[in-house]
């Protein structure tokens, strides 16, 4: 299917975006997660792609680890104009990609997003 009018962006680990236009992001995930952000008011949504859980040890903002990516992402929001209550999120990506490792580490990227979600109030409709 073709779309007039809409560019396709590819979101790698540690990219955030957002943006007023008509996008298309695309990623590939395993165990990564990506939340998508969007603004039922203004019609318009965001994407990052994290890695780890929670801050990296350096304590930089590095968005390959979970709490600065989604926080990067709600502050991109709310530059283009978004009321963080008018946002809802959808998530994507968690895999278990290698079952013989038990640090299970898409359910703890998963639990990481839905974790700092909730703290922002932002509903999760829906994930896979």
């Amino acid at each position: 299917m073709v779309e007039i009018g809409r560019k396709t962006v590819f979101i790698n680990a540690g990219d955030v975006v957002a943006s007023r236009q008509p996008h298309r992001y695309t990623t590939v995930l395993g165990s990564c997660i990506s939340v998508c952000l969007y603004d039922l008011e203004n019609c318009w949504g965001g994407m990052n792609h994290f890695m780890h859980v929670g801050q990296s040890p350096d304590q930089s903002q590095d968005a390959r680890w979970s709490t600065p990516a989604i926080r990067r992402l709600l502050q991109k929001m709310c530059r283009l104009g978004s009321n963080p209550a008018d946002l809802t999120a959808k998530l994507f990506g968690g895999a278990n990609v290698m079952a013989a490792i038990t640090s299970r580490i898409g359910e703890r990227n998963l639990q990481a997003a839905l974790t700092e979600l909730e703290i922002y109030g932002i509903p999760v409709l829906e994930g896979s």
